[in-house]
């Protein structure tokens, strides 16, 4: 299954490897360890080449706007727990992936930022239990969107 989610995206969008040096400074700045399916994905996804819905790159510095930066931004301003890793932040909402949870990724309200990780969300949020099934789920709508 996993060669078929990679050869669906590579197929997309070519291969957009993060190299391995990358991995390990986010995981020593962010104080993380990436789940093993998320650090297989970005050995040939680098957070580019979605479209359907626009994700931060998956780098240290470069682009200014990357998961570290602004992860480490919304922890300092909101006070987002240690174990979330901030993937994308689409109008309204944020979407984070759990580092202590196998990576979970949750898309929720910008309302319920303030209680991730703290409290019961407000709004029932899009869950998918690994970053695997949420990038499936990417994937499936980018497909869609390039057929119309």
């Amino acid at each position: 299954m996993k060669n078929n989610i990679k050869n669906r995206f590579v197929s997309l969008n070519g291969e957009r490897p993060v190299p391995n040096s990358t991995i390990s400074k986010i995981e020593e700045r962010l104080t993380v360890i990436l789940p093993s399916d998320f650090k297989e994905i970005v050995s040939y996804f680098d957070g580019s080449g979605i479209y359907s819905l626009a994700l931060h790159s998956i780098s240290v510095d470069e682009p200014k706007t990357n998961i570290v930066s602004e992860t480490l931004r919304l922890r300092e301003a909101i006070g987002i727990p240690t174990q979330f890793v901030v993937l994308g932040e689409p109008p309204e909402s944020l979407i984070v992936m759990d580092c202590s949870q196998k990576g979970k990724v949750t898309w929720c309200d910008a309302n319920d930022v303030y209680r991730l990780g703290k409290e019961a969300l407000l709004s029932k949020p899009d869950e998918w239990p690994t970053f695997t099934a949420f990038f499936e789920h990417v994937l499936d709508d980018e497909e869609e969107d390039r057929k119309q």
